[in-house]
């Protein structure tokens, strides 16, 4: 689990930064590599915090573009046919 102690300690120091005067939103995007035999569920249900929740990054614009309604959005209709021929 040495690469998750050394990617919580990357979040912690982004966290520590001070926050911009002017309002809006802040990105944080800490990534490791599963390099140790981590298994993310096994990590899951050591925590002891509920409730725990497991997310996994999908590709959001393919499943939106896959329900965007080509009646209302003329140009959703395109998009949707330029993706749907590129992936």
């Amino acid at each position: 689990m040495h690469s998750i102690s050394n990617a919580l300690e990357r979040l912690r120091t982004q966290l520590a930064q001070a926050l911009p005067a002017t309002p809006g939103l802040r990105h944080v995007d800490v990534s490791f590599p599963l390099n140790d035999a981590f298994d993310p569920l096994a990590w899951l249900g050591a925590q002891c915090l509920f409730p725990q929740f497991y997310w996994q990054q999908r590709n959001v614009m393919k499943s939106w573009l896959r329900w965007a309604p080509s009646s209302i959005f003329p140009l959703w209709l395109r998009l949707r046919s330029f993706y749907s021929n590129s992936l």
